[in-house]
């Protein structure tokens, strides 16, 4: 149980600046890094920028993701380091990243109510929906992508960019804003994006690794589930049904399916 200095139960920690947070990460010599189940580009890039970064500064990192990665996220700089556990007692500093909520964290303990509370803790994150559920919240919605909020922390650690750490930080923009076509996209996201592919990052691999390239699965699952196309509303809703039985023969699970 966590109370205030009144003796008041807490359920939601303080806000931090992007200043006060890289001063959070700073002071930590240990670090355990969470980031949310069913990684997608800007999980996963989050995680390897940020750690990158922090073990340059010579930080014990652990990085750790309820699911394993999916194979076209693999090749993201660093991808090798997220584990799925075990988890790690002691750290100075847990910190999630691009977590909106704890339940995002199952099965791990992370996930309890609480935990994060009773711990001395960072939630770093851009979703509105974000539950301020660690004990310092860095939580800015105007953010495109969790990613931005990292790059300023990574400059404020004064850390510079090199071609992986701009790599790490675009597929997180370009996951999340869908190839700068989503309304989120603001001057600052391309400003940002462009310093990045400047600092090498290979934006025509990344936007391929994301949107375009897809597996002989999802192939076969396409064949069988087509056949189930059906159309509302005056034709501006469409509706496909996918069966279980449909993603066993296509060799598909539910996990790492991207249609």
């Amino acid at each position: 149980m966590i109370t205030d200095a009144n003796g008041s139960l807490l359920t939601a920690g303080a806000e931090v600046t992007r200043s006060e947070a890289a001063a959070l990460l700073l002071a930590a010599k240990s670090l355990v890094l969470y980031t949310h189940r069913n990684p997608d580009g800007d999980a996963v890039g989050c995680v390897t920028a940020l750690a990158a970064a922090l073990r340059g500064l010579g930080k014990d990192v652990t990085s750790i993701c309820p699911d394993p990665l999916p194979a076209y996220l693999l090749d993201v700089p660093g991808a090798a380091y997220i584990t799925t556990g075990p988890e790690v007692e002691g750290a100075d500093l847990v910190v999630t990243i691009d977590v909106s909520d704890p339940s995002l964290l199952v099965p791990l303990a992370a996930a309890k109510h609480g935990f994060l509370l009773a711990r001395h803790s960072l939630n770093i994150d851009h979703h509105l929906s974000n539950a301020h559920f660690a004990r310092h919240n860095l939580v800015d919605p105007s953010a495109a992508a969790a990613t931005e909020l990292v790059h300023d922390l990574i400059v404020e650690l004064g850390v510079p960019l090199d071609r992986p750490l701009a790599t790490s930080l675009l597929y997180g923009i370009v996951n999340d804003t869908h190839s700068f076509q989503n309304s989120n996209t603001t001057p600052a996201t391309l400003q940002l994006s462009a310093q990045l592919v400047a600092e090498g990052a290979n934006l025509a691999r990344i936007v391929f690794d994301l949107l375009l390239v897809r597996s002989a699965a999802s192939a076969r699952l396409w064949s069988l589930v087509l056949p189930t196309l059906v159309f509302h509303d005056d034709e501006r809703v469409a509706m496909l049904t996918v069966r279980l039985d449909a993603l066993e023969a296509a060799g598909a699970t539910l996990k790492t399916m991207r249609m």
